[in-house]
């Protein structure tokens, strides 16, 4: 009898504390998010958008949370919470899916800090937008739409963004005095030194000599209204002020390459640990008008090689060439890129730097020119050269870009008969992708380069005379026009060159000779002809492809002291060869 009690007594206490534990609230408390230090807006796919964001380091655990909602709707939706890990340079990237098509939304994304992961479940959120200043990254998004043959498409493209240190001693020294002096229009309609540029003999005996140098320095800087070039925030800002003036809306960025410098210019000690690394990285990224243009529309980035230093190779990640340091930089490279479908975020891994994408229903190949370079070898791997190959065949005559950190076309700087492709392993794999072009009749084929601190065009042709005559089957060696028009039926790739956004000291080291030959088919020469002016201002380049998808102008825009919203220094249109549109 005892024995049954006791067990009628122990189910009762039970029962009793479960109605107890039932009943009791759970305690919640409230933490206000705080502002991302980057957002960077991904790839749109057909049914889903990706955002990487970072934040600031903390000892606690790092979180991000992103609300989302059709524009216009007063409600958010439910609230996204995911790791940022340590491990992950505080960084990482949440992906949106089941969007409906053809529609515009926008969203908010913070960043908190919390003990133990325990209690991210009794969290409460606060996003605090008080004072119209708030604590989150806030913006517009599109879900996906294939505008071709329907309207404007049209995206920003460039490279080599510089800042740092050293740009900062610049603006407090005495040398920034000549910025002020630059800026004064009634100097500069003056021109003193662009005059002397113009004198009789100036070329032949003044030009090369280190007098001739600070001379054309001080004239591009009469043109420009700078001398030290210290605001990497300064082209942007302006395309945002282009953009709006002309009614653009901008359907992507494209970065290819230099994002940030670690090496200072190439000569100056460059960050010394991972923390100032992070604080590189960062900086560029949020950068005043690139943070604004990142968070807003699709961003493409490639890595090129001063995320470790100047001219690197594979090789200076293996062997005694290795160190914790490099591989640490090479890793931390990895934030720019993570919101692009070359990021796996399950295993949080990159794979192959490469990769092909639809912008908007234009196909895109995102190059890797740099990162796989092997000396004396090839420019790619063999892989890549595979996949490059079947994404030409598969898109055929259809308008497609090829983004790449360097040019295809020569970069000689009379020193010798080198180019950005380098040694005759690099030229070969030049000509394998040039012969392929031109032994299939592929059309419409952009080459977007950059990683010579100037702007240019250089179509690629294919002529059957040797390269030493003086005309090219009807082709002019050079025009000095800023704009011009060419038909793309005898052009085997149209290059164009948008590079630098920001690069502090003003100078070019691109020297096209059409007669120098980039490479030979069993039919003939491939050779570069059209080549434009050099740009030599900091400049962002602005490809549209027409609503009718009938012609391709590419704009090489420019700052201008005199007018904040941007002038295009150069300008080409390219009609295109009829092609079948595919969807």
């Amino acid at each position: 009898m005892i024995r049954q009690f006791r067990h009628y007594a122990f189910i009762a206490f039970l029962t009793h504390s479960y109605l107890v534990t039932a009943v009791e609230p759970v305690t919640t408390f409230d933490l206000t998010v705080e502002k991302p230090k980057a957002v960077i807006m991904g790839e749109v796919g057909e049914e889903r958008i990706r955002f990487n964001v970072c934040a600031s380091p903390n000892s606690e655990l790092c979180y991000g949370a992103l609300q989302y909602r059709l524009a216009g709707e007063e409600v958010w939706g439910n609230t996204i919470t995911f790791p940022l890990p340590r491990t992950q340079h505080y960084s990482d990237v949440v992906d949106i899916k089941g969007l409906t098509p053809e529609s515009k939304y926008e969203y908010r994304i913070g960043t908190f800090h919390i003990p133990d992961q325990s209690v991210l479940s009794t969290v409460n959120l606060i996003w605090n937008d008080q004072n119209n200043n708030p604590n989150y990254e806030q913006a517009e998004f599109y879900s996906y739409e294939n505008v071709i043959g329907k309207k404007d498409l049209y995206f920003l493209f460039g490279s080599c963004q510089y800042d740092g240190p050293l740009l900062d001693k610049l603006e407090k020294s005495p040398l920034a005095l000549l910025n002020l002096l630059m800026k004064i229009k009634p100097l500069r309609k003056i021109g003193f030194f662009t005059k002397l540029t113009k004198l009789p003999g100036y070329k032949s005996k003044i030009s090369n000599t280190q007098l001739g140098i600070v001379i054309e320095l001080l004239a591009l800087a009469e043109q420009e209204g700078t001398f030290f070039r210290t605001d990497d925030g300064e082209i942007f800002r302006t395309f945002q002020k282009y953009a709006q003036k002309n009614n653009i809306q901008l359907r992507g960025f494209i970065d290819m390459g230099d994002t940030y410098y670690r090496d200072w210019l190439n000569k100056f000690a460059g960050a010394r640990n991972t923390e100032e690394l992070y604080e590189l990285i960062i900086d560029a990224l949020a950068t005043s008008g690139r943070s604004d243009i990142q968070k807003s529309v699709p961003t493409l980035v490639q890595i090129d090689d001063h995320a470790i230093k100047d001219n690197f190779t594979r090789n200076d990640l293996t062997g005694q060439n290795y160190s914790l340091f490099n591989d640490a930089c090479w890793r931390m490279a990895d934030m720019v890129q993570r919101q692009m479908n070359t990021y796996d975020p399950i295993t949080k891994q990159i794979g192959y730097r490469w990769s092909e994408t639809k912008l908007w229903g234009l196909p895109v190949f995102i190059g890797d020119f740099r990162s796989e370079m092997i000396p004396g070898v090839a420019k790619i791997s063999t892989a890549q050269q595979t996949a490059l190959e079947g994404f030409l065949a598969k898109w055929g005559n259809y308008p497609k870009v090829i983004l790449s950190q360097v040019p295809i076309g020569p970069d000689d700087t009379s020193k010798d008969i080198s180019d950005k492709w380098g040694d005759s392993g690099y030229q070969i794999t030049r000509n394998k992708i040039l012969t392929y072009l031109y032994g299939n009749k592929i059309k419409n084929t952009f080459w977007l380069g950059g990683d010579i601190h100037s702007g240019l065009f250089a179509d690629v042709v294919h002529t059957r005379q040797a390269v030493d005559h003086n005309k090219l089957r009807g082709f002019p060696r050079v025009t000095d026009a800023t704009e011009s028009e060419v038909n793309m039926k005898n052009i085997v790739l149209a290059e164009a060159i948008a590079s630098p956004f920001n690069w502090p000291i003003q100078f070019e080291s691109m020297i096209l000779d059409p007669f120098i030959p980039l490479g030979e088919s069993d039919k003939g020469h491939f050779c570069v002809v059209n080549q434009s002016p050099l740009v030599k201002k900091n400049h962002a380049g602005i490809f549209k492809l027409s609503d009718d998808g009938t012609k391709v102008e590419i704009s090489l825009l420019t700052n201008s002291p005199d007018n904040p919203s941007g002038e295009v220094a150069l300008k080409k249109v390219y009609q295109l060869v009829p092609y079948e549109a595919k969807m």
